[in-house]
């Protein structure tokens, strides 16, 4: 059963989170291509330009 965290759990998590990653670094990649990428911007301005609101 999962139980609740409070405040201080959560933060003790993401600073464990933190240190454990600072400990053991990895580089991060980028795949994406500014095509794919301008692709999704586009794809998202379509959606919001023709929304109702």
């Amino acid at each position: 059963m999962e139980r609740l965290l409070c405040v201080k759990d959560l933060e003790q998590a993401i600073a464990d989170h933190i240190a454990n990653n600072n400990a053991y670094p990895k580089p991060f990649i980028w795949t994406a291509t500014a095509d794919l990428i301008l692709g999704n911007v586009k794809s998202v301005c379509e959606r919001i330009n023709s929304s109702a609101h």
